[in-house]
């Protein structure tokens, strides 16, 4: 997955200094295959610290306002308190995502795991065609 460096400094930043105390998420955007954008969704419908549930609905807002900036929607991140890899509800949601992916012709879909406690990102990229959830690599690259 590749990101502008400033845009992964700001998500770290924004991450860091205020969802220590519980699992947050949001989405990604861009253009041309890289992340040039996000949304931090810092109103989880859960109340359990160890559970992100997102506002689907403010988000799917955010995706259609992106659209008409030619921001493209590109993924989803969450964050888990001690650990980066993919939990099964993770992976259910994913499955969701990827077919709804798969009927708006979107290929890939990025899904980034923050570990808080380790500060790493586990990056996973599912397929809407085969609905395949591979690992990525995470790229950091200058703005255009």
């Amino acid at each position: 997955m590749k990101i502008q460096k400033k845009v992964y400094r700001e998500l770290m930043q924004q991450l860091c200094a205020g969802a220590a105390d519980r699992e947050v998420g949001g989405i990604l955007g861009g253009s041309g295959g890289c992340v040039t954008a996000f949304f931090l969704d810092c109103n989880s419908l859960s109340s359990h610290p160890c559970c992100y549930v997102p506002d689907v609905e403010k988000m799917n807002a955010v995706i259609r306002a992106w659209a008409q900036q030619s921001i493209c929607f590109m993924g989803m991140f969450h964050t888990h308190r001690d650990a980066n890899s993919l939990s099964p509800q993770d992976q259910s949601y994913i499955q969701r995502i990827l077919e709804a992916a798969a009927a708006a012709q979107i290929g890939a879909v990025y899904f980034p795991v923050i570990g808080m406690e380790e500060e790493k990102i586990a990056v996973y990229r599912g397929d809407a065609d085969s609905r395949l959830i591979l690992t990525d690599a995470l790229e950091l690259v200058e703005e255009n």
